[in-house]
């Protein structure tokens, strides 16, 4: 009974939700939001959100008008007030500890503004590096499936190899061949 609740649960989850109604500030005045921002979980794990967009492109040539504004959090209106809000304190805490000559630096600003989405980058690279490893060593383990399938009959039945292995194989390459598309955008999603 749960598995059927939680299979309920995905295939509802892939559904687009309704508008809310208390929405961001800085998403009001946006004249063409970007439709990631309303994109239901299946578009955006498909990458299904910009289709509208590039079918626009297909049937006529894209001008300026036709492009999305960039979210406040991606945009120089709501990046700069952070910065300048770290920087300020920074610039504070430097004067208050030397009165005669008050130097700062920009680097504690730039960490407290965006240190975090910086080390998020990090670990996405190297999950999408790692990843890029994975998949000759699958490929390693499915030549040996089927080698070994070849000879299956003459094998003892501790070493028979089962048909749902290479099953499992194929599914595994492509897993972590989606997986490591999917950590390379969200990667540049977060550093771009």
């Amino acid at each position: 009974m749960q598995y059927v609740c939680v299979c309920a649960l995905f295939v509802l989850s892939l559904f687009a939700d309704g508008q809310p109604k208390q929405m961001d500030e800085r998403l009001e005045d946006i004249r063409q939001p970007c439709p990631i921002n309303s994109a239901s979980f299946l578009s955006r794990l498909l990458f299904l959100w910009p289709d509208s967009f590039v079918w626009s492109g297909f049937r006529k040539p894209l001008e300026v008008k036709d492009l999305w504004e960039l979210n406040p959090d991606v945009a120089t209106t709501g990046i700069v007030p952070l910065f300048e809000h770290h920087y300020d304190r920074s610039k504070r805490s430097a004067a208050a500890k030397k009165s005669a000559k008050a130097t700062h630096s920009v680097i504690p600003a730039l960490f407290f503004s965006f240190g975090a989405s910086f080390f998020m980058g990090a670990v996405l690279r190297l999950a999408c590096d790692l990843l890029a490893m994975l998949p000759p060593q699958v490929m390693k383990a499915m030549i040996n499936y089927v080698t070994k399938m070849r000879v299956n009959d003459a094998l003892p039945d501790d070493e028979k190899v089962h048909e749902w292995q290479g099953y499992f194989y194929a599914g595994l390459i492509f897993g972590t061949a989606y997986t490591h598309i999917k950590a390379s955008f969200e990667n540049l999603k977060i550093t771009a």
